[in-house]
C-alpha cells in the first residue's frame, strides 16, 4: 500500500514550490533519469543544489517514486477496471479488502472515491476470459461487502505525468535520456533478466546501471543495453515520477462522458484539447459504462467547473451525458504487478 496517497482528499499539509523547483520537477516528469547535471543545466542552478532539492521532494513526499513506465500490451497483457459500490458499514471487511488488493499480484491500482462508485480497481489480465477468472478471483471472498459491480477495459491511454504549475512553464528543449537509441525494433522477447531489470526500474528509474548489476547477475554494460533495447522496442515508454498531488493542494476527480457520435476527426480534436489542457493529466478510451474518462488535477473547484463548461461547449455535438467523480484517495499504485514475472 501506498505509504503517502498521491491522492488524500483529508490532507491538509501542504507545500509550497519555488520556480526553480518547478522547473526541476518539469523535467524529472518527462524523464527521471535525467542526470542532475544535465538539470542544472537547463535550471541554471549547481548540480549539488539541483541534488539537495530532489532529496528534499524525496523526504517531503513530494516525489513518491520515479519509475518506468511500460507498454504492457508488448508483455502481452490488457488493462481492465473493476468498478465497485462497497458496505461501508462493515469496515473490519473494507480494510480488509483494500490490504488484500495491495499485494494481489494482478492489481496496478486501487482508487477510492466520494461518488457513484467506491472504488475503482485496476488489473492487468491477459484476455477477457483471464479477466474473468480474475474478477472472481479477487472477489469472490469479499462478496458479503460487494453492493455493486460493473468492469471496463481500456482501449487506449494518453499521460501527460504532470501538474498545472509545471505544465504551464512550456519549457523549451529536448530533454534526453542517455539509455535511447534512435535504432527502432519490432517485437522482443524478454527473459526473466529483463524483467527484473524492469522490476528494478518500475521502483526507481534513478538507479545507475551499475547500481542495478548489484542487484541480478549481469555486468552494467550489459545491463545498459538490455534497457535500450526496450525502449527502443517500445516496452519501456518512458521513466517519470509519481507526485503527491494533495502535498502540492491539488483535488483529483475523473470527468466521465459518452459519446454519441463520436467521428474519428472528433477524437483527434479531443485529443490535442486534452494535450493543451494543463489540468487533465491522464486520458482513457474505454469500452464499458463510460467512452471517455479524463483524470484531472484542481486546486479550485471553479476551475473543474470551468473546464467541464469549456468542454461541452467545444464537443456537444458529441458528448451525451457526463459524470464527475471526486478521488477520495488512491490506495495502491504498482507500476509492475507481479504477475509479470509469471512464465
Amino acid at each position: 500500500m501506498l505509504e503517502i496517497p498521491i491522492f488524500d482528499a483529508m490532507h491538509t499539509k501542504h507545500h509550497k514550490l519555488d520556480l526553480s523547483d518547478k522547473k526541476i520537477l518539469y523535467y524529472l516528469l518527462k524523464n527521471s533519469r535525467i542526470s542532475f547535471t544535465e538539470i542544472a543545466k537547463k535550471v541554471h542552478l549547481s548540480k549539488e543544489s539541483v541534488q539537495y532539492r530532489y532529496h528534499k521532494f524525496l523526504e517531503k513526499g513530494i516525489v513518491l517514486r520515479s519509475y518506468a513506465t511500460i507498454n504492457y500490451e508488448k508483455l502481452g497483457y490488457q488493462k481492465y477496471h473493476i468498478l465497485l459500490v462497497v458496505d461501508d458499514e462493515k469496515k473490519n471487511r473494507v480494510k480488509k479488502f483494500v490490504s488484500t488488493l495491495d499485494t494481489h499480484p494482478s492489481v496496478l491500482r486501487v482508487i477510492r472515491y466520494n461518488d457513484h462508485w467506491d472504488f475503482e480497481i485496476v488489473v492487468l489480465a491477459q484476455n477477457v476470459l483471464d479477466f474473468d477468472a480474475l474478477v472472481y478471483s479477487i472477489l469472490g471472498q469479499f462478496e458479503d461487502i460487494i453492493l455493486k459491480k460493473d468492469t471496463e477495459v481500456v482501449i487506449e491511454v494518453q499521460e501527460n505525468n504532470a501538474f498545472p504549475e509545471v505544465r504551464q512553464l512550456k519549457l523549451g528543449g529536448k530533454v534526453s535520456n542517455k539509455n535511447s537509441t534512435k535504432k527502432k525494433l519490432g517485437e522482443v522477447k524478454l527473459d526473466q533478466l529483463d524483467l527484473s531489470i524492469l522490476e528494478i526500474l518500475s521502483g526507481n528509474a534513478r538507479l545507475s546501471s551499475y547500481k542495478i548489476s548489484e542487484k541480478i547477475p549481469l555486468s552494467h554494460d550489459a545491463i545498459s543495453r538490455r534497457i535500450k533495447k526496450m525502449l527502443a522496442s517500445g516496452i519501456i515508454k518512458g521513466f517519470t515520477c509519481l507526485l503527491n498531488y494533495s502535498d502540492l493542494d491539488y483535488q483529483g476527480y475523473v470527468f466521465c462522458f459518452n459519446s454519441s457520435n463520436m467521428k474519428q476527426s472528433d477524437e483527434k480534436k479531443f485529443i490535442s484539447y486534452y494535450k493543451q489542457s494543463p489540468y487533465v493529466f491522464s486520458i482513457k478510451k474505454m469500452v464499458g459504462a463510460w467512452d471517455i474518462r479524463n483524470y484531472v488535477v484542481v486546486k479550485h473547484i471553479n476551475d473543474l467547473h470551468s473546464l467541464v463548461l469549456d468542454f461541452k461547449s467545444k464537443f456537444s455535438s458529441v458528448v451525451q451525458n457526463y459524470q464527475t467523480w471526486v478521488i477520495y484517495k488512491e490506495y495502491v499504485f504498482n507500476p509492475f504487478p507481479k504477475v509479470l514475472l509469471e512464465e
